[in-house]
């Protein structure tokens, strides 16, 4: 430690030679002394402890930015290539976000594949988590598969294939088909397909183009895809059951808009417009029905494919003119009329299609259907 004794003298000398005023003098002396203790000080480090959590942390802050040198730094400095933080190991960090030179850093310098990450109550494989990111990019999965990652692994009710699929990542998607991954293979429990999910949209940040549903679907078909492979019943969700993908182009949630165009694909590559799921409904009454978001134009992508516009649930005599009427869709009850839909048919309860629109106060509809009949 470098100490300073000043005495008044040697003040007194100070302010006669620079001729400068007691104030001034003072705080020059004040900034010589703390500038020549601080250089005399022992310095911080200016880098991080270099720990797992620190490792982690670098990989969320820099995302896509992530270098391999920088994060190799951690592991020279004793971090296992394998360690988890928070129960996710790093590897898993950097394919979550997006870091694909940090992902590829870690498998160059050994980190393992075979493993199951947590989230929350769930496990995912590491193909998995790399297919399904953001960001997926095709080297990463190529690293992963060379490394003997399973590409039909199920973990999550899912495989790398069902997660592609579902974020639309298409390129992704390719090389784990190039690799064996099944198009076919219903995943337990609910016996979904890659084609099934890819007629959905999913999550926030990872929501694509529409387009990109179209361009999935066509490789996915391309590629062999069964259309006709039907969802598994399993409890609480019976009325999955028999459902294939074509019901989810034409008929989608609340959240996200229907594909006719893949409507159309799926039905020229053999997908049947009147397959009915087990709780009695075709497409074209699924999509009708509450709850669904369909449009005029899936409508007629089902018609001009050959759906029957009087196939009635079995269980209910519903018809798809009485779903129509129900949702008071002017546009839908028209067209299904000029297709030859049948206003007089009745359901189990001896209601027609007019009933169905009185009932939902749609004044509108009823008028059209009492037209030239």
């Amino acid at each position: 430690m470098i100490s300073f004794n000043f005495s008044d003298r040697d003040l007194t000398i100070f302010f006669i030679k620079t001729g400068l005023s007691l104030p001034i003098a003072i705080l020059c002396v004040s900034i010589i002394f703390f500038s020549i203790a601080a250089c005399a000080a022992p310095s911080s480090p200016k880098v991080k402890k270099l720990t797992a959590l620190n490792a982690a942390k670098y990989i969320q802050r820099t995302g896509s930015s992530c270098r391999a040198d920088k994060l190799s730094k951690f592991l020279h400095h004793g971090v296992n290539v394998n360690a988890s933080v928070k129960g996710v190991r790093l590897l898993s960090y950097a394919l979550l976000n997006g870091a694909g030179d940090c992902a590829l850093g870690l498998l160059k310098n050994g980190a393992s594949v075979h493993y199951e990450t947590a989230f929350g109550p769930f496990l995912d494989s590491a193909l998995s988590v790399a297919a399904g990111a953001d960001a997926c990019e095709p080297a990463v999965i190529i690293a992963l598969i060379d490394r003997n990652a399973e590409p039909n692994k199920i973990t999550f009710d899912t495989t790398p294939l069902l997660s592609a699929a579902l974020t639309k990542n298409i390129a992704c998607a390719e090389e784990l088909i190039r690799a064996g991954a099944s198009l076919g293979r219903p995943v337990p429990p609910r016996g979904l397909t890659p084609l099934m999910v890819a007629q959905w949209e999913a999550g926030s940040s990872i929501y694509k183009e529409p387009s990109d549903r179209i361009i999935m679907t066509k490789l996915l078909l391309s590629y062999g895809a069964d259309p006709n492979v039907k969802m598994r019943n399993i409890p609480g969700r019976t009325g999955e059951a028999g459902m294939t993908a074509l019901f989810f182009a034409v008929g989608a949630g609340e959240t996200f808009e229907p594909c006719a165009k893949c409507a159309r694909l799926l039905i020229a590559a053999g997908a049947s417009p009147n397959l009915m799921s087990q709780r009695g409904q075709a497409p074209l009454l699924w999509g009708l029905s509450p709850k669904r978001v369909t449009t005029l134009v899936a409508v007629k992508a089902l018609i001009s494919g050959g759906a029957n516009v009087d196939l009635a649930n079995p269980k209910t005599g519903e018809t798809p003119l009485m779903a129509a009427a129900m949702r008071g869709d002017e546009g839908i009850v028209s067209y299904l009329l000029k297709s030859g839909a049948n206003r007089c048919a009745k359901d189990e309860q001896g209601r027609t299609a007019v009933d169905y629109a009185h009932k939902s106060h749609h004044e509108k509809v009823v008028k059209l259907l009492s037209e030239n009949r």
